[in-house]
């Protein structure tokens, strides 16, 4: 029988995510993008690309200047959930001109498309090394009759979660991560290598645990979608997370019971 279990050399520290969760849902955020949710990740061991938050072009400008091009910039609304809708993702900007030209273009583009949605400035990140990399997607999505299922797909392209999805029921160990895996890859909703790097099953098995792990421990997670996720041999970098929010009123530990087996073990 297989029963969840972390591995032995991965903390966690579950009372930090719950902290920033109460926060957010005590302020009324029930959404949190790649920046904001950034913490919550660390407590459990995943990383994202570092990202920061600039409210208008020439703010954009400055923290490219401090981080170093090329950078990204990426839209921030709450309204705007596809960002493709407005062109709200520029890469590989490589000077201070394209940096305020990208900026500026993709607000007014929101202003003239959706003039009601709200934009809380623009993400600017360094741009991760795509050379070699292979583009995965993980999300989490609540089914209302098993509850949080994974799934595991091609990141490269939009997918149809129905046919293009590896999917798991909770829970994970590293022993059912790379059932999941194997059963994504026999399935051509993955693929076994990039250019230049095999997949890292194990290294992937750890992070689908890790991911596991963060929905069990907090159940106000509703929804959490990491697109892209970035495996390059043996690391893998968060580029885009988002997590969706909703109040849990209850203790998970009252679901909980044990059962004692014919060797009197619990």
């Amino acid at each position: 029988m297989e029963t969840p279990a972390l591995p032995h050399d991965l903390g966690i520290n579950a009372a930090q995510a719950h902290q920033l969760i109460h926060q957010a849902l005590t302020d009324g955020v029930t959404q949190l993008d790649t920046h904001e949710v950034q913490p919550i990740l660390n407590a459990y061991g995943l990383h994202t690309l570092p990202t920061w938050i600039a409210s208008d072009s020439a703010e954009a400008v400055h923290i490219a200047e401090q981080i170093g091009y090329p950078v990204a910039i990426k839209l921030r609304s709450p309204d705007i959930p596809h960002k493709s809708e407005v062109q709200g993702v520029m890469l590989y900007l490589r000077t201070a001109h394209e940096v305020q030209q990208a900026a500026d273009a993709i607000i007014d583009r929101v202003k003239r498309a959706y003039p009601q949605a709200r934009i809380h400035g623009l993400l600017v990140q360094g741009m991760a090394n795509l050379a070699g990399a292979q583009e995965l997607r993980i999300a989490v999505e609540q089914d209302p009759i098993f509850g949080p299922l994974i799934l595991l797909g091609d990141g490269s392209v939009e997918w149809n979660k129905d046919s293009q999805a590896a999917v798991a029921l909770p829970a994970l160990n590293m022993t059912l991560a790379r059932y999941l895996i194997m059963q994504a890859l026999k399935s051509g909703k993955i693929r076994g290598r990039s250019a230049l790097h095999p997949l890292d099953i194990a290294g992937l098995s750890r992070l689908l645990v890790q991911v596991f792990n963060l929905i069990l421990d907090c159940p106000e997670v509703h929804r959490l979608d990491i697109h892209p996720l970035l495996a390059s041999g043996s690391e893998f970098t968060l580029l885009d997370v988002t997590l969706h929010l909703t109040p849990f009123s209850g203790d998970p530990q009252e679901l909980e019971e044990q059962v004692q087996l014919n060797n009197q073990e619990y």
